[in-house]
Parts: C-alpha cells; sequence; structure tokens
C-alpha cells in the first residue's frame, strides 16, 4: 500500500496562528464537555446524598501528578447509608 504525498504547496501555506486557531476550535469545545460533567456530577450527587446516613474521609485525600489539569486520584471515605425501610 503507498500512501499519497499530500499535493504540492500543502504546507507551505500553514502558519503558527493557523496551528493555533485550530487548536483553540478543540479546546474551545471543552466548554461544553466541562458542562456536561457538571451536570453529570450534579445528577449523581443528587441521587447520593439523600440516601447518606452519614459520611467521613477515612484518610488524606491523593491527588493526581500532573502539570496540567489535576484532581483527586483518591478519596478514601467511609459511609454509611440510610436504611430501606425508613
Amino acid at each position: 500500500m503507498r500512501l499519497a504525498a499530500p499535493r504540492p504547496g500543502f504546507y507551505a501555506n500553514a502558519s503558527v496562528t493557523s496551528v493555533a486557531a485550530g487548536l483553540d476550535g478543540a479546546i474551545g469545545c471543552s466548554g461544553s464537555a466541562t458542562a456536561l460533567a457538571r451536570m453529570e456530577v450534579n445528577s449523581f450527587f443528587s441521587k447520593l446524598l439523600p440516601r447518606l446516613k452519614s459520611i467521613e474521609m477515612n484518610r488524606d485525600p491523593q491527588l493526581t501528578a500532573t502539570t496540567f489539569v489535576g484532581g483527586l486520584k483518591h478519596l478514601p471515605v467511609r459511609q454509611s447509608l440510610v436504611s430501606a425501610d425508613s
């Protein structure tokens, strides 16, 4: 199988600005992904919290090792649920 070469001058017109604009478009769509993630977390906790009788942390949380976007890696908790008959 032979790959076709790009058309002549294909990369000649590319510039840092156009590449950055392309990346900005990709990063710009994270706004809707962020909104969807927030809705999912909100939905999860709105169903979980009414079922909890108590919740407490067992140990300190562990964070992800990163230089860009970080967050929780482990959040050890102890919980007790409200009984089903109450």
